[in-house]
Formats: structure tokens, C-alpha cells, sequence
């Protein structure tokens, strides 16, 4: 089984432009996203799948300093973009992150990876997770069969939104977080300054030079909850936003 992380990631962003390469503790979103996707113990390759633009170019350097792995596809179609990126890499098993995310839980993605191979379904999410911090993951053959038959354009740019819109044609599997990760109300994605302000708050009170613990992470939050207000008022998309 070939579980491949495709991590999609972009230079242009309608809210924070250029995001992916803001700096933290002398570390980009991107370098800080991949260390902690390389905690991961159920990942055979991590991709970063960017779109084939000049402006996102800017991020090769970047790959190239750190022996990142990238795939160049199409800017809107992202769907298009996972497909051919998991069929240059023959996954079998493909985990979805965004580069919203500097604080993604690479033991979320070992349970997931072990979880949806054991339950053998198509698509799987760990639920109630803070924004930002969860990630899913779906087979090559689930994959292809959106990426023939998914026809609207939030579906072509949301790659799962074809999964949840047709339950009927998947086997969707959805866990849930428990105990003090079952945080949704907390805020931890990375789409205005403001969210900006909050990841590097936390950041460079728990960082040391290695990926914080989630766990540390939400305990932090509990002792500081005027953090949270500081992005409390921005509003999380979601494809549903398109329909």
C-alpha cells in the first residue's frame, strides 16, 4: 500500500496573499508544515502540489532548500491537479492537507491512514478537531472516479466535495476527536493576519525547534483564552460556501 501526503499549496490567496511563505521562528509556513508531516509514521512520500503559474514558482526555492518533493498541475482545477500528481506517484492511499495549516496532526494522519485502510472505505475525516489541525484521506480509485465525473466548478476546486455530495457512490467513514482534542470551536487555520497573529503567538511560546505536540498546543489555548479573540470573528469556508 503506497500512502502518499499530497499537501496542495499556493502562492495567490483572495484574504493573505503569499501566506505559504510568511515566517515563523525563521521557518516558512511550508518548512514548518513539512517537519511535522515527517512525523508521520504511515507515509511512504510527501508531495507538495502546487499550481504551474510563475507566481508560484517563488515556492521551488524553498522546496529545493528543504529536499521537498513538489508536482506542478493546474491552478483552479485542483481536482485535475491530486489526480495527476497521485498517478505520477502511484498512490494508493492518498492523505489531503493544505498549507493552511502550520499546526496539522501528524498523529491525526498515522490514525486516519490506519484506520481507513482497515475499515477499507473511500474517503475518511477525523472530525471535532480545531480548524486547521485535522486532515482526511481517500483511495486512488475514489480519486479517479471524481476526477472523471465531478462536473461543477467548486467541485474541480474543492477535491472532496465530490465525495460528501455523493454518499451513495462512497463508502465515507467520519471519527471523531475525543477529550481535549475535541475542539472545534478553536481556531488554528491559517486564511487572514489575523489567524497569522494567533499561530505565531502560540508558536513562540511552545516552540523548540521541533513540531509542537497538539495536545500542548490546546492546553496552551485553555491557559490563554484571550488568544482566541484575536481571530474570533473571521468566518471558516467551506466548499458548501460555493454551492
Amino acid at each position: 500500500m503506497n500512502v502518499v501526503c499530497i499537501v496542495q499549496a499556493r502562492m495567490g490567496s483572495s484574504r493573505l496573499p503569499g501566506k505559504v511563505l510568511m515566517n515563523i521562528r525563521n521557518k516558512t509556513i511550508v518548512e514548518l508544515i513539512y517537519e511535522r508531516l515527517k512525523k508521520c509514521s504511515k507515509l511512504n512520500k510527501i508531495i507538495f502540489a502546487i499550481p504551474n503559474t510563475e507566481k508560484d514558482k517563488a515556492l521551488i526555492d524553498i522546496f529545493n532548500n528543504n529536499n521537498i518533493e513538489y508536482f506542478m498541475g493546474n491552478e483552479n482545477d485542483v481536482l485535475e491537479r491530486y489526480y495527476f500528481c497521485a498517478k505520477e506517484y502511484n498512490a494508493d492511499f492518498i492523505i489531503r492537507v493544505t498549507c493552511d495549516c502550520p499546526f496539522v496532526d501528524y498523529t491525526t494522519i498515522d490514525e486516519i491512514v490506519e484506520e481507513g485502510i482497515k475499515v477499507k472505505c473511500d474517503y475518511i475525516l477525523k472530525e471535532n478537531l480545531p480548524v486547521g489541525v485535522t486532515s482526511e484521506a481517500f483511495t486512488f480509485e475514489a480519486l479517479e472516479k471524481a476526477y472523471f465525473e465531478a462536473d461543477k466548478d467548486y467541485q474541480r476546486e474543492h477535491v472532496i466535495s465530490y465525495f460528501l455530495d455523493n454518499p451513495d457512490k462512497f463508502k465515507l467513514t467520519f471519527i471523531n476527536a475525543k477529550g481535549i482534542l475535541n475542539k472545534p470551536e478553536y481556531r488554528l487555520t491559517l486564511d487572514t493576519l489575523e489567524d497569522f497573529n494567533v499561530i505565531k503567538t502560540i508558536y513562540d511560546n511552545l516552540y523548540k525547534e521541533e513540531p509542537i505536540d497538539i495536545k500542548d498546543v490546546i492546553e496552551f489555548i485553555e491557559n490563554n483564552h484571550e488568544i482566541l479573540k484575536i481571530n474570533s470573528q473571521i468566518k471558516q469556508k467551506t466548499y458548501k460556501d460555493y454551492l
